[in-house]
């Protein structure tokens, strides 16, 4: 992610640990109907695949 910054190698041993862990989900207040069910079904069969 930092590449672009030109800052080398970083070692950032909490960020790489929680990048296993943490999923970030596209929600916003101006989100609707659809797009709530869009994201709700893709995550429900990445949940699916991996279960």
């Amino acid at each position: 992610m930092f590449a672009s910054f030109g800052l080398g190698d970083l070692d950032l041993p909490v960020t790489d640990e929680l990048t296993k862990k943490v999923i970030s989900f596209p929600i916003h207040t101006e989100m609707d109907d659809e797009q709530l069910s869009y994201i709700c079904e893709h995550i429900l069969a990445y949940v699916n695949q991996t279960a």
